[in-house]
């Protein structure tokens, strides 16, 4: 169950740094709380940025 959260939160802020729309570090709070890692959390926004 904390795995599906964790993905979750991922996905969302993820998504958040593709569209712009939501505020990413509310995000990266909650998937921090979901317990994911900060290299999770990193590698989220990193797919995204990197492209820039």
């Amino acid at each position: 169950m904390i795995q599906k959260k964790v993905k979750q939160s991922l996905k969302k802020l993820t998504l958040c740094a593709q569209t712009g729309e939501g505020n990413l570090l509310e995000l990266a709070v909650e998937a921090a709380r979901n317990r994911a890692t900060l290299g999770e959390i990193s590698h989220a926004l990193e797919t995204v940025f990197r492209k820039i």
